[in-house]
C-alpha cells in the first residue's frame, strides 16, 4: 500500500527491526486515555514473550505512526479518537459552564457570591471590584471530592483604578490527561455611591493528551452591583453570552450562564445570601448563604445550594491585613470538596 511504501522511505528499517525504546516505555497515559474512554486498548510489543511477536506488533505500530504522519488514516481508529475526543470536550466544557466555586468564602455560602465585593471579585462579579476601596489579592485551591488530580486552583487581584479598579484572574483545573485553564483582564467603574458596573475578557486553553493537541478560545463576561441601602444588595452577572466555540468538530461550544442574587445585613454581624443561576445547558440552580461574625478576626459559614444538591460550611480567620478561609461542599454522591484560600485584604480606605 501507499503509505506502506512512504512509511518504509520515512523509517528504514524500523518496520523490521525491535522497538528498544517501546520496550522500555509501556504507554501508561494512552492506556489511562483508552480505559477512561471505555475504548479497546491495541496490545502493546511489550506483552509478547517471542521475539517474533514483538517485531510483528512493533511493525504494525510503526505503520500506524506513519498512517497517522501522512494522513491515510483508517476510519475506524478516527471514530474513535473523534469519539473520545468530543466527549472529553463536552466534559470539559460543563466544568467550564458552571466553574465551581471560587474562593473558601465563596464555596462556605454554596457559590452565594453575585453580590459580594471582595477579592474574589475578579472572579465571581467584577462589578463588585469598584466597591473594595483598595488593593486585594488572594490565592486558593480545592481538591474537588478529594481524587488526586481534580485539583481547582486560583488567582485573583484588583487594584483601584479612578473612579473604578482594574483586575486579573487566572484559574487552572485537570490532570495531567486533560486540563483547562484561563486568564482574565477585568475593569469596574462606580457610576455613583451606588451602582457599579464590570466586565472582563477571558482566554481559555484546553489541552487532551495524548497527542490531542490544545485548543484555545476567548470570551467575555460582565455583571453589575446595585447597593439599594446599607441592608439590602442585589446584583447580577453574564458569563459567554456569545457561546464561544471550543471546537469546529460537532460545533463545540462553551455554555452561557445568567446569575442573579441579593444579599441582606440584619445587622453587622448577620448576613444572608441567595444567588439563583441558570445555565444554557443546565437546568436552573438555587443557593443560600449565612454569613455570622463571632468577633472582629472570626467568621463562620454555611450554605446549601440546589443542581447538584449540596450543602457547605467554612470558617474566616483575620490578623491584620491578611485573612485565612477554609471551607468544604458535601455532596451526597461524591462526598466532600476541601478548599482553603489566602487573601490580602487591607481595610477599604473612609
Amino acid at each position: 500500500m501507499y503509505w506502506e511504501n512512504r512509511g518504509e522511505a520515512k523509517w528504514p528499517g524500523l518496520l523490521e527491526e525491535g522497538c528498544g525504546w517501546r520496550d522500555s516505555n509501556p504507554h501508561a497515559l494512552r492506556h489511562q486515555i483508552l480505559s477512561l474512554a471505555r475504548l479497546p486498548i491495541t496490545p502493546h510489543p511489550h506483552d509478547a514473550s517471542a521475539s517474533t511477536g514483538r517485531n510483528i506488533r512493533c511493525t504494525r505500530w510503526y505503520r500506524d505512526a506513519a498512517c497517522w504522519r501522512f494522513g491515510y488514516l483508517h476510519p475506524l481508529p478516527l471514530l474513535m479518537r473523534f469519539f473520545f475526543l468530543s466527549s472529553a470536550l463536552l466534559l470539559l466544557s460543563g466544568w467550564l459552564s458552571a466553574q465551581g466555586y471560587t474562593g473558601a468564602r465563596s464555596a462556605a455560602l454554596a457559590g452565594s457570591a453575585v453580590t459580594l465585593s471582595d477579592e474574589w471579585s475578579a472572579l465571581n462579579n467584577q462589578a463588585g471590584m469598584a466597591f473594595c476601596g483598595a488593593a486585594r489579592a488572594a490565592v486558593f485551591y480545592e481538591s474537588r471530592f478529594l481524587v488526586p488530580g481534580l485539583g481547582d486552583k486560583g488567582f485573583a487581584g484588583s487594584v483601584p483604578v479612578g473612579r473604578g479598579a482594574a483586575g486579573i484572574s487566572f484559574r487552572s483545573f485537570g490532570t495531567s490527561l486533560f486540563s483547562s485553564s484561563r486568564v482574565g483582564l477585568a475593569y469596574a467603574l462606580k457610576l455613583d455611591e451606588k451602582l457599579s458596573l464590570g466586565v472582563q475578557t477571558n482566554y481559555h486553553a484546553v489541552r487532551i493528551a495524548e497527542g490531542y493537541g490544545t485548543t484555545r478560545t476567548f470570551t467575555i463576561e460582565g455583571g453589575a452591583v446595585y447597593r439599594m441601602n446599607e441592608r439590602l444588595t442585589i446584583a447580577a452577572h453574564l458569563f459567554n453570552p456569545t457561546r464561544s466555540r471550543l471546537a469546529e468538530f460537532n460545533d463545540e461550544r462553551m455554555a452561557s450562564m445568567l446569575r442573579g442574587g441579593a444579599s441582606y445585613s440584619f445587622s453587622r454581624k448577620v448576613k444572608l445570601l441567595a444567588e439563583i443561576r441558570k445555565s444554557s445547558d443546565r437546568n436552573p440552580a438555587l443557593s443560600t448563604g449565612l454569613e455570622y461574625d463571632v468577633a472582629e478576626y472570626l467568621s463562620i459559614r454555611l450554605g446549601a445550594g440546589t443542581n447538584p444538591g449540596l450543602t457547605s460550611f467554612g470558617i474566616g480567620w483575620q490578623v491584620g491585613s491578611w485573612r485565612m478561609d477554609a471551607s468544604s461542599s458535601y455532596h451526597s454522591i461524591l462526598g466532600f470538596s476541601p478548599q482553603v484560600s489566602l487573601a490580602y485584604a487591607p481595610p477599604a480606605k473612609p
